[in-house]
């Protein structure tokens, strides 16, 4: 399950100090987005991310464009 927040870095640091221990930590990713991965006592994998919607756009147009 993936919870899109608006300041990923700030919602890491919060849950860090609360203890949370990542499984990925916070990166970027190619498609615009920044995420970091953990699991809940459970065990089920969460994820936070936060979304530069330009740059996901624009690299699903370029994908786009070579499929064509």
């Amino acid at each position: 399950m993936e919870f899109l927040v608006e300041n990923v870095e700030r919602f890491y640091e919060e849950l860090k100090g609360k203890g949370v221990k990542f499984t990925r930590e916070l990166h970027e990713e190619p498609w615009g987005g920044k995420q970091a991965t953990f699991t809940d006592s459970d065990g089920n994998i969460l994820e936070i991310v936060q979304i530069d919607w330009e740059k996901y756009f624009n690299v699903s147009a370029q994908g786009a464009k070579k499929r064509a």
